[in-house]
């Protein structure tokens, strides 16, 4: 480890020793005469500890400004805390740790030109602004940023207030800065505050996070969608000051404004890591007494060997108060009103104006608790006197933790977050390359007190921590469940049983809620309590949230405690946590293994199949099936100059060959001539031309036939309806539909698929050209049924129309599921997380949203009303137009109803449409939408027990409330 002291070396202490003893020590040597610190490096981690049990959901980002001690950087670095810079000699100190720029905030809203471009050379993008010029500057100088606005919103109590330099006002000001960074084109993704240092007003916070959030509002009204609140630091470190009442009004706030967990909440603390963990030992070097005019009364001014232009910088900075302690009890020492001073020839350097001590001779030594904050990074040398060095302490068992991974490497680096080196390139191909590549084959519920009996823990892969990091997810009711020695083969030798129970105990999720274990290498984690009838019982979505903010982006175990009903939704939710694609440069391409287990526990339902173990059949399910996931994520993550039309065909072929099925592919002219208008108008004007490609599955046996119809607009303009500059970036996902129905036919023709399946792509582009569609034209499709083009933006249910049309005419299906990116007005009706639902079968929408709850790919129905809605869609001079009337009645709903109407109302057989225009992203990460609830939906049609196990009963008619209605 690198420190600042001459002998460097740590002290570490027994149990009998603690900072005084080592003070105590140095002191005493008769060989120390300059003033000193020692540093508790089991402190911090202390500090450390109690944040995420206060804060949970709140990132720390280190303020490197309170204390640059090396010291201090590793060791936080080694905790997985993030890290606040104000300037590019703080990143420099950062980076050369080997921490990852995407672990930095440049939050200093005032920057100098070439600090700008020094982050953009280095890789750190998110940064603050609160006035035009940054915006204009970093326009220039680094367009790509991430901006983060910082708003004032000060404590009527602090110590070292902020406001009157930083931060602008967030009704007057914040508006106009976003709408110029608007203008000018520039990423703002979050909101940020500082209440002024060393905070002594909790309901501030509250104040700051309400002000946060009424500026998201409107960041979302000019297209912003920020996922970024940072809550700025005042958070007291002092030895016997708390958190707690900071950390409850937080806590509250953040449920009350921003309760969904995809908006990443961080702070930047640094006193409260720091301060209590440093304590200074200064010796007298001389004195004087001051005898008052009566001589009744004697003042002793003290001259130490520090002072206020050295460690007591603080004192002029930070306004902080210390308080002078003799190292030595004296006893029967007279006490006397007394003063402390610092060496230097400065009046000013007075450190204690009044305080009463005991009579003390030169060479005693008087000690500063609380001196980690603000004081080595504004010392200075001014006289000629030295600054103080650092002797570090820790111990035993902290020394323990750290002497391994200290001086930090980038293999020991470890983060909060994924990070971006984490690899894991899928060739479907090869079965070793999936992300679920160990899970155990011994899992079954307890037949003794135990959730696993004792030879079933062979199950569970022995691996320890320190090698192999480990991640426990659940529901505390679960966890409570839990015994220690069935989870014990992925904690030992690291984690005591105490340390275990201890843990779980703490464990109070506000959704969620985690504990270190073992510092950032064994994490227990708890999924969020409430769970309404319209959200998944697996808490699907959390899960996915847990697993990026805990793991740490090496080879890795992740255990799920989980009923065996929500084993498959858990297991899909682990996969669309590590996304595949990345073009970042500086990435390793080595790959990195993630094994997922499960521990199953026992039901509330009579059902006994949560009794049974896993069998190795089931578990490749899951594999298959986050193959699949992550292959549609990857699809949809890749930009079109990557992913054409030609591109999507040759992961369609790749798709072929691994289940030895050759596709059937009409594209160009051929389209044209064989009348499908709708695909070949959409997608004439690219340089790469349009296709409709089929994979079709026909078992021996069969009877019946299914047809999973999927969009693949592979980038949409808008074409001559042209998309603006807000609304066109991201659009490389409107092929999202097409993508989640590649990845699940993968997954259920492996999983033994028992009936007829067709996946229908429909592939454009949607550019514009000399070719392109016009508004006013007609197109004739393929259902023989005439189109007049007045919204060339409504292309996707112009290609789908095709698709349709042809699984009816061509493929004879009696089963028709579309599924697409198909309207923006979908996340306006069912929200970020609910893919709408629009069928003309009352049984087969009950059995959808149950397939989604299950699956954790939520979805709910949408009016199917075509005798009201349809005629949003007439036409003089065709049969119909492409788009609404009125944007205000029922967008989505009659999108969809435009599809049916190319298979007619009348068609006889079942015909659904899921629309998940949002669903298919999460921030800017697809999330591989889908898959699980293809698989799910259809899993009876599947030759495999899991699937079959949690699938609707499609046999069963379920009489739906509004046929109940119609019968009274």
């Amino acid at each position: 480890m690198r420190i600042n002291n001459s002998n460097d070396r740590v002290h570490v202490l027994d149990a009998h020793a603690n900072v005084w003893t080592v003070i105590t020590d140095i002191a005493d040597s008769g060989v120390q005469e300059e003033a000193f610190y020692v540093c508790d490096l089991g402190d911090i981690v202390r500090k450390h500890e109690t944040w995420k049990a206060f804060l949970p959901r709140v990132q720390p980002y280190y303020a490197v400004k309170c204390n640059d001690s090396l010291a201090v950087l590793e060791v936080l670095a080694a905790l997985g805390t993030g890290f606040d810079c104000a300037s590019k000699g703080e990143i420099n100190k950062i980076l050369d740790l080997g921490v990852s720029p995407n672990r930095v905030i440049f939050a200093n809203p005032a920057k100098p030109s070439s600090h700008i471009r020094h982050a953009a050379a280095t890789g750190v993008s998110t940064m603050t602004f609160d006035n035009e010029t940054e915006l204009h500057k970093v326009k220039s100088l680094y367009p790509d940023a991430k901006m983060v606005i910082r708003i004032r919103c000060d404590a009527t109590d602090a110590q070292c207030p902020l406001g009157m330099k930083f931060g602008c006002d967030p009704i007057s000001d914040a508006p106009r800065l976003l709408r110029l960074a608007r203008t000018l084109d520039i990423d703002v993704v979050g909101v940020s505050f500082h209440v002024g240092s060393g905070c002594r007003e909790p309901l501030v916070f509250n104040r700051a996070i309400a002000s946060a959030k009424n500026v998201f509002d409107y960041g979302f009204t000019l297209g912003y969608n920020f996922e970024l609140l940072d809550i700025g630091g005042g958070f007291p470190g002092d030895h016997g000051s708390s958190i707690s009442e900071i950390a409850r009004v937080i806590n509250s706030a953040l449920e009350d404004y921003f309760p969904d967990a995809a908006v990443q909440v961080i702070a930047e603390p640094g006193r409260f890591y720091v301060s209590s963990a440093y304590t200074l030992a200064c010796s007298i070097h001389s004195f004087r007494d001051v005898i008052s005019n009566d001589e009744t009364t004697k003042h002793r001014m003290y001259y130490i060997n520090d002072g206020v232009y050295g460690s007591f910088n603080c004192i002029l900075y930070d306004h902080q108060h210390v308080v002078p302690q003799p190292l030595h009890e004296l006893a029967g020492s007279k006490y006397y009103s007394s003063s402390i001073w610092g060496p230097t020839c400065d009046g000013l350097d007075q450190v204690v104006e009044d305080v009463l001590l005991p009579e003390m001779r030169i060479g005693d030594w008087i000690v500063f608790e609380n001196m980690g904050a603000y004081t080595l990074p504004v010392a200075s040398a001014f006289n000629g006197f030295p600054i103080a060095q650092v002797h570090v302490a820790a111990e035993e068992n902290i020394w323990d933790l750290f002497k391994d991974i200290l001086p930090l490497t980038e293999e020991h680096l470890i983060m909060g977050n994924v990070s971006p080196n984490l690899k894991m390139d899928l060739d479907i191909s090869r079965d070793e390359s999936s992300i679920i590549q160990h899970l155990p084959i011994r899992m079954q519920v307890p037949k003794s007190d135990s959730i696993v009996e004792e030879h079933v823990l062979d199950g569970l892969t022995k691996t320890d921590p320190h090698q192999s990091p480990v991640v426990i997810i659940g529901q505390v009711k679960h966890l409570t469940q839990l015994k220690f020695q069935d989870i014990r083969n992925k904690l030992e030798p690291r984690v005591t049983e105490d340390v275990f129970k201890v843990a779980v105990s703490s464990l109070h999720p506000s959704p969620t809620d985690s504990c270190s274990l073992y510092l950032n290498l064994a994490t227990i984690a708890a999924l969020p309590v409430k769970c309404s009838r319209h959200n998944t019982p697996s808490r699907a979505h959390a899960v996915t949230r847990l697993v990026q903010s805990c793991t740490v982006g090496v080879d890795e175990s992740i255990v799920i405690i989980c009923e065996r009903s929500d084993v498959y939704a858990s297991g899909c939710a682990v996969a669309r946590a590590f996304p595949v694609y990345s073009r970042k440069t500086g990435s390793s391409n080595e790959n990195t293994t993630v094994s997922v287990e499960f521990v199953i526990v026992p039901s509330n339902s009579e059902s006994g199949d949560e009794a049974t173990e896993l069998t190795p059949e089931e578990l490749k399910v899951l594999d298959d099936a986050a193959t699949g996931i992550r292959l549609a994520a990857r699809i949809v993550d890749t930009p079109c100059n990557e992913m054409n039309v030609d591109n999507f065909l040759q992961e369609i072929r790749n798709i072929g060959d691994a289940l030895k099925i050759e596709p059937t592919v009409i594209r160009g002219e051929e389209l044209a001539e064989k009348g499908f208008g709708g695909i070949y108008g959409v997608g004439k004007a690219a340089t790469v031309p349009p296709a409709l490609a089929v994979l079709s599955y026909t078992p021996p046996g069969a009877h019946s036939t299914v047809a999973w119809v999927g969009k693949g607009i592979v980038y949409d303009t808008g074409g001559l309806s042209i998309k603006g500059k807000t609304a066109m970036p991201g659009m490389k996902r409107d092929c999202g539909g097409a993508a989640g129905i590649l990845g699940a036919f993968y997954t259920a023709v492996k999983a033994n698929f028992t009936q007829n399946l067709h996946a229908v792509f429909c592939l454009a582009e949607n550019a514009v050209g000399p070719n392109s569609t016009k508004p006013d034209d007609i197109h004739t499709l393929y259902s023989g049924r005439t189109v007049e083009i007045n919204n060339t933006d409504a292309e996707g249910r112009l290609v789908l129309s095709d698709g349709v049309a042809y699984a009816q005419k061509d493929l004879k299906a009696n089963i028709i599921l579309d599924m697409a990116t198909l309207t923006g007005a979908q996340g306006v009706a069912t929200g970020k997380y609910h893919a709408a639902l629009l069928t003309n079968s009352e049984d087969w929408e009950s059995i959808v949203v149950e397939a989604g709850l299950v699956s954790g790919d939520l979805v709910f129905p949408i009016p199917y009303c075509p005798e009201l809605h349809f005629s949003e869609f007439s036409s003089a001079v065709a049969d119909m137009k492409n788009s609404v009337a009125d944007r205000s009645n029922a967008q989505s709903s009659c999108a969809g109803l435009f599809i049916a109407a190319h298979l007619g109302f009348d068609y006889p057989g079942i015909w659904m449409h899921v629309d998940m225009a949002t669903p298919v992203h999460c921030g800017e990460r697809a999330t591989g939408y889908g898959v699980a609830l293809l698989t799910t939906l259809f899993g009876k049609f599947c030759n495999q027990t899991l699937l079959k196990s949690i699938a609707p009963d499609l046999d069963v008619k379920n009489e739906s409330v509004a046929k109940k209605l119609r019968k009274k």
